[in-house]
């Protein structure tokens, strides 16, 4: 008896034993999945805020994005608008940094607003309290000493906390302590000469009649200002306008430069990165090659994949938008999001274009041996009509056909229109259909681009060009 009350003993010790590693282990699987669960609310929250410089808040399903407004300094002497870019006023004696207006055109009722804060270079950046005073609002108050041109800038800060939530400057602010009812601003600093301003946002706490203002502070007496809330809109790619304006600018140089009538000869275009899926080809490309000066395009096969993107029936009303650069890849995996360098579209846009791809590729006309160049003008003409049929501007490869522009592509088979030939391929080699005679013929397609080479030395010699 003695022998089974120590076994019971010893099996009601394991069994508390156990009892107790299975809750320590309940526990830390709760937290765990708490710890998933806040870092996936993150990465969403994250996701919904623009990459553009610039301040933003939301309000539920709703994104709210805090426009630019003008400031002014103003002195006795002189009143000098501050805008987008612009070198440091001369100033002597005291000043004051205003935006017109008493009240802003916003309102914010809570007492304690969360702001996202999206910097472009390493700002410093806060809550300032602003004066209302005869039609305008007072950022701050402004000396400069006229021999060691020294600049005292008094401001009224909010003490506030900060959240660093990516690496590439998005940060969450919020006031410490309620805010009464008044004018206040969301700013940021950039210590430097010349600044570019930026979305900055500012707002009104402590009741309904409480104002929302936004202004940037100054910058060593560089001054630029932001204001008001609006409604979300779809953010602008600004990475993209960047490469459209220097891809305009360049477009531009070689159009007015007129390299065909200066050295008697055309010009061969390489070109590669996510120039379609972005837009850009729409933005520059396509005007510098309407100048009639482009003899050929050499590009990348995903470049020509791409391009049909806008034109399947299912995404006309452009599918691609702005996704964090170095955002969370694995988030964007789960929510079913393909992401090209900042651009970003449903995993339906590839399955759609492989679906358009294999059907095009199956037509009767594309059952031959073929040079990559004939391959794409075909592709064009397919392109095109499916960019008429929907509406949608003209793509690359529908306007390289238009114009008779040659597309060369250096590795065809690294890119996903060959590898939609490539299933076709071997869906016949195991005999799921019955025929499929598409092939590349890269020997006639390099033999072409020389004989465009040497084109090109003729009309050198000749001393002038012939389209």
């Amino acid at each position: 008896m003695g022998r089974d009350a120590g076994c019971d003993d010893r099996s009601e010790a394991h069994g508390k034993e156990a009892a107790g590693k299975k809750e320590v282990f309940d526990k830390q699987a709760q937290e765990l999945a708490d710890e998933e669960a806040a870092a996936k609310e993150l990465r969403q929250e994250i996701r919904r805020i623009p990459t553009d410089a610039g301040v933003y808040q939301l309000d539920g399903d709703q994104l709210k994005i805090f426009k630019l407004a003008d400031a002014v300094t103003h002195s006795d002497k002189l009143k000098n608008g501050l805008k987008t870019l612009i070198p440091v006023p001369i100033m002597s004696g005291k000043s004051t940094l205003e935006m017109n207006g008493e009240h802003s055109e916003n309102v914010i009722t809570d007492e304690r607003p969360e702001f996202y804060l999206q910097l472009s270079l390493e700002d410093s950046f806060g809550i300032v309290k602003v004066t209302p005073q005869k039609g305008v609002r007072i950022v701050e108050h402004i000396e400069l000493e006229p021999v060691t041109k020294t600049v005292t800038e008094t401001r009224e800060p909010v003490e506030i906390f900060t959240k660093q939530l990516t690496e590439n400057g998005l940060y969450k602010l919020w006031p410490q302590e309620k805010l009464p009812a008044g004018e206040y601003a969301v700013s940021s600093t950039t210590r430097a000469r010349w600044t570019r301003a930026s979305g900055i946002s500012g707002f009104g706490e402590g009741g309904p009649d409480a104002k929302l203002v936004t202004a940037c502070l100054p910058i060593s007496a560089v001054r630029c200002g932001c204001a008001a809330s609006t409604s979300a809109a779809p953010s602008t790619k600004f990475s993209n306008i960047v490469c459209r304006v220097r891809g305009r600018h360049t477009a531009a140089r070689l159009r007015d430069s007129r390299p065909g009538d200066r050295q008697g000869c055309p010009i061969t275009l390489s070109i590669a990165g996510p120039v379609t899926v972005s837009g850009q080809h729409q933005a520059w490309l396509i005007p510098l090659l309407e100048t009639g000066w482009v003899a050929y395009i050499s590009t990348t096969d995903a470049v020509c994949y791409h391009d049909g993107h806008r034109s399947l029936n299912a995404h006309t009303k452009d599918p691609i938008y702005e996704v964090p650069i170095f955002g969370d890849d694995g988030g964007l995996r789960d929510e079913g999001v393909i992401r090209v360098t900042d651009m970003g579209f449903a995993e339906d846009v590839l399955l759609d274009q492989d679906k358009f791809l294999t059907a095009v590729l199956s037509l009767p006309e594309f059952q031959k041996k073929m040079t990559g160049t004939e391959l794409r003008n075909r592709l064009g003409v397919l392109y095109d009509a499916q960019e008429r049929r929907n509406g949608v501007q003209a793509g690359l490869l529908a306007t390289c056909h238009r114009l008779g522009v040659p597309i060369f592509v250096g590795a065809p088979s690294d890119g996903s229109v060959f590898l939609n030939s490539m299933k076709l391929w071997a869906m016949q080699r195991a005999g799921l259909i019955p025929d499929y005679a598409f092939e590349l013929d890269l020997h006639a397609e390099v033999f072409e681009a020389c004989a465009y080479h040497y084109w090109g030395c003729l009309r050198a010699r000749q001393g002038r060009l012939r389209r």
